[in-house]
């Protein structure tokens, strides 16, 4: 009996022992967390994630990758970045930002006037050539995608990184609005085309207001609802077949498929900006990794690499306060040789021309 209240008062001492113990270890975390958070307070701007201590720290990793980075300009001013990627001066961007006529400033400082090659709309991607050889190809990771919590690095062309960031979200698809520009009317012929929006893809393919749709796709149309429904199915990017009828002659037209402009009073939309610009085009795209650097929309466009200076995509977006989307890189590569292809093409026509001409001359 008596070693019965030993053990049980044993047993007692021992667990009052760990519930203080326990209780002591949360203070002390608690204590740490506070103290922490006095000193980030105080910390200087320099050592912030975005500030030049820390970005610094990163140069030995973007020495390379910033050989393969450009700068977009437009009028003298940065518009994006672009990442080479061949050495015969061949570049990828991001398409939505884009101006008519463009130059690439290397590494080296020297301006390049650049042509659009060809465009991948559905993720935003531009190829683009300029008149230099022996570049740098940016080196790609071939073998999977970063993990939530990685360090990455957006290389520029000066020899400290555009900023850091850690990988946020895995690899996911970021489903868009698509967007006509047209506000309609059901009739008896069809769907009235009660206004266009300015510059919208419908606008731009030369649809009127007063047009009727009767087709779209290639499927007859007769109500709101299915051409409402014939246009969800669609990406940003997409070409649109519309056959409408104007003044009782039938006429067809190619739209492309637009971004849904956002109501930028929502509560969603200040909070996303108070952490600077947000990129116009920002969604729907197939498959992108989300990390939290904090870049301008004029600084996507170019590489994004891991602590070994390889690319793990094409930054694409500013999305949010915290939230920058890339292209993966698989994905870049495999879109390659499509968007090449165009290039290669236009330059064995060229050549042909250029031999026929030398011919004609001899």
């Amino acid at each position: 009996m008596k070693l019965q209240q030993k053990n049980k008062i044993k047993t007692g001492r021992l667990s009052w022992n760990g519930s203080l113990s326990f209780y002591l270890v949360c203070l002390m975390i608690t204590l740490q967390t506070h103290v922490f958070a006095q000193q980030k307070t105080l910390l200087d701007a320099s050592r912030y994630k975005s500030g030049s201590i820390v970005k610094n720290a990163f140069r030995q990793i973007v020495e390379t990758p910033s050989k393969s980075t450009v700068k977009i300009l437009h009028d003298g001013k940065q518009i994006a970045l672009g990442t080479i990627v061949s050495s015969n001066g061949l570049i990828l961007t991001k398409a939505s930002e884009l101006e008519d006529e463009i130059e690439c400033e290397l590494k080296n400082e020297s301006l390049h006037d650049a042509k659009v090659v060809n465009i991948d709309h559905k993720n935003d991607l531009a190829l683009l050539k300029i008149s230099v050889k022996n570049l740098t190809p940016i080196h790609w990771k071939t073998n999977g995608d970063p993990k939530v919590g990685q360090w990455l690095a957006t290389p520029g062309i000066s020899n400290s990184p555009v900023s850091v960031g850690v990988v946020s979200v895995h690899r996911r698809e970021i489903k868009g609005k698509p967007l006509l520009g047209v506000n309609i009317k059901e009739e008896e012929k069809g769907v009235l085309i009660v206004n266009v929006s300015p510059g919208s893809g419908a606008d731009k393919a030369g649809i009127q207001e007063g047009d009727i749709v009767i087709g779209m796709g290639g499927k007859v149309v007769k109500t709101e609802a299915k051409l409402r429904e014939s246009i969800l199915d669609l990406h940003i990017g997409d070409k649109l077949h519309i056959k409408i009828l104007r003044e009782n002659e039938e006429k067809e037209f190619e739209a492309i498929i637009g971004v849904r402009p956002r109501n930028p009073r929502s509560r969603g939309a200040i909070q996303n900006r108070m952490g600077g610009s947000l990129s116009e085009r920002r969604d729907d795209f197939p498959a992108v990794i989300q990390h939290d650097t904090v870049l301008r929309p004029q600084d996507c466009g170019g590489p994004v690499v891991n602590l070994l200076g390889e690319a793990i995509g094409i930054n694409i977006a500013r999305a949010g306060r915290t939230e920058t989307y890339a292209i993966p890189a698989d994905v870049v590569m495999k879109l390659l040789p499509k968007l090449k292809a165009k290039h290669f093409t236009t330059s064995t026509k060229a050549s042909a021309k250029i031999s026929s001409a030398d011919s004609k001359g001899k």
